[in-house]
């Protein structure tokens, strides 16, 4: 047991409690090892060290030579080797579970099991073989002319076949596929779903990349929860090795008999932020109200078409922590979770749907600079998560100004990106609502059947019109855009591409394309932020990423990308 920070503050407490817990048996051994151990960083940790072939030392069954590191974060015991000089030394045809403690960990569940042999798997197949091992064994000669470290390579090829065959004997290959029954009603609103795959298999995702958590029926039957929405679902399965290789992907259809379906990141999501709200007016003073921070919000929508949205289960985890009510909201349906109920209803009336005050707990703040707002389903699993900041790319506006940060085109855009959120249109957010300008309400108001027209023939088409803001049967200047050289802290001048905009027409992304000879168009482009100019009104900025000095001209269009839900 080495100290070796802080030795006068030794403490052997934890130390004692996983050698004590080493001795139990049964599911107390097991429970007590999942709680004191990073399990499967032990079982890596082993592999190699068994692949090594190490002698006189904890993994190869010595009692001694093993450091064990208690990690601060969480209180979990780690393994790392100690004492290597006898690396090479076993027999290269040995087992590969020489010792004690780890057959134990081995088969306290089949969860263990395959995860032992996959760590040997995932080694073999990525560093311990010949092809990868022959260039650092002769790079490392270099600098030992006395030895020839290549003379290893045969022990670890012979090792490597080892390893290989005994992973092959202990759990025998199957391929990743689901055996679930196809074709099935259910009126459930989470579905079992179970397959089989070998110890290859390191993570299942859905159809949108969410990581689904494995249970492990025996070491090659695999089985994860999936939400049911009514109807048909199609569930997409996706397999994955540790090296983020695809394994292949594999569907059931599965009809939802249910009348709702649990949160998921396909169905809610996060649609606004009031993270730095404006002071309160001498009116909200007199009611009793004095810090801003009460007036924080954060507005959740449905963005399914047709599917009801239960929210039993669902609690924020990161950034604010709260737990939803069960609470069912229909399509397109918004409800606002309150940071002090009587704050807002005092800013924004009574009549909105919120639930929860989440400034019960003194520290749950939204932070004013920025931070990871996560938002979790019953199983733990992300519905969304992202982190904002005050700074540019970010909405600068959102900090302080009164406006609040809005999720452009829920449906499709990634939270993660700047690029994805504006500000308000209006100062203090819209709770509850949707500023957005939606195209085929614009075009009805304006009684236009068609896009590339230009009815008040002021050289803006009518798209332009929706963009930019202006109307389409008032001639406006066509001045929208500017276009100059920067200099940047870098060497070099970039041009910078800035154009006003009105907020709310979400419908369309405008991307700059820059050429140097008319003929190859480029996204040679970067986001550089929006700023809100008020009166419903913003500017887009972006700047090229490549230094115009080298080009004697260059070219710049726009393309307009629609996001309209179908």
């Amino acid at each position: 047991w080495l100290a070796e920070n802080n030795r006068d503050a030794d403490d052997y407490g934890p130390l004692i409690d996983v050698l004590t817990a080493m001795g139990q048996s049964g599911r107390t051994y097991q429970e007590e090892m999942d709680r004191l151990l990073d399990v499967d960083q032990w079982l890596r940790s082993f592999a190699i060290q068994s692949l090594f072939g190490i002698g006189d030392n904890y993994s190869s069954g010595a009692r001694h030579n093993a450091i064990i590191y208690i990690r601060p974060s969480d209180g979990k015991a780690l393994l790392f080797p100690w004492d290597m000089d006898f690396t090479f030394n076993r027999n290269a045809s040995s087992s590969l579970t020489p010792n004690t403690d780890l057959n134990r960990l081995i088969s306290a569940s089949p969860k263990n099991k395959r995860a032992f042999y996959g760590h040997v798997w995932d080694i073999v197949e990525s560093t311990f073989n010949v092809d990868y091992m022959t260039e650092w064994a002769e790079h490392y000669s270099c600098f030992l002319p006395s030895e020839d470290l290549t003379r290893f390579l045969s022990y670890i090829n012979t090792r490597r076949s080892t390893a290989v065959n005994e992973v092959n004997r202990i759990i025998a290959p199957t391929s990743y596929r689901i055996t679930t029954a196809d074709n099935v009603s259910s009126p459930e609103k989470v579905s079992s779903i179970q397959g089989r795959g070998w110890v290859d298999l390191h993570e299942i995702r859905s159809a949108s990349g969410a990581l689904l958590p494995m249970d492990w029926v025996n070491e090659t039957t695999w089985r994860v929860q999936v939400p049911i929405d009514p109807g048909e679902n199609i569930i997409s399965l996706s397999a994955f090795d540790r090296a983020g290789k695809s394994l292949g992907t594999d569907s059931v259809r599965i009809i939802g008999t249910g009348l709702s379906a649990l949160a998921s990141m396909e169905n809610l999501a996060i649609t606004e932020v009031m993270y730095h709200p404006a002071d309160p007016s001498e009116r909200e003073r007199a009611e009793g109200i004095f810090d801003g921070e009460s007036f924080e919000f954060v507005e959740l929508t449905n963005i399914s078409d047709r599917t009801h949205v239960d929210l039993t289960g669902a609690a924020f985890t990161s950034g604010i922590r709260f737990a939803l009510p069960s609470l069912t909201l229909e399509p397109g349906q918004r409800v606002v979770v309150a940071g002090n109920s009587k704050a807002f209803e005092t800013r924004y009336g009574s009549t909105l749907q919120k639930v929860g005050n989440f400034h019960s707990a003194e520290s749950n703040r939204l932070s004013n600079s920025g931070e990871r707002l996560t938002l979790s389903d019953a199983s733990q699993r992300e519905i969304a998560s992202f982190e904002w900041s005050d700074e540019a790319p970010w909405p600068e506006d959102a900090d302080g100004d009164s406006y609040s940060l809005v999720l452009m085109t829920p449906w499709i855009s990634d939270p993660t990106s700047p690029e994805s959120w504006r500000t308000s249109a209006d100062s203090g957010g819209n709770p509850g609502g949707d500023d957005a300008i939606r195209l085929l309400s614009w075009m009805a108001e304006h009684a236009l059947v068609g896009l590339d027209g230009d009815r008040d023939r002021d050289g803006r088409t009518e798209l332009l019109e929706y963009v930019l803001g202006s109307d389409p049967d008032i001639p406006d200047p066509f001045s929208a855009f500017d276009i100059k050289l920067e200099s940047l802290q870098s060497d070099g001048n970039y041009l910078t591409i800035a154009f006003e905009h009105r907020l709310g027409a979400d419908d369309f992304l405008t991307i700059p394309l820059i050429s140097h000879d008319l003929k190859t168009w480029t996204e040679d482009v970067e986001y550089a932020g929006r700023t809100n100019l008020g009166a419903g009104m913003g500017l887009i900025v972006y700047r090229a990423t490549l230094d115009a000095s080298p080009f004697a001209r260059q070219f710049i269009r726009f393309e307009m990308k629609p996001l309209v839900r179908e």
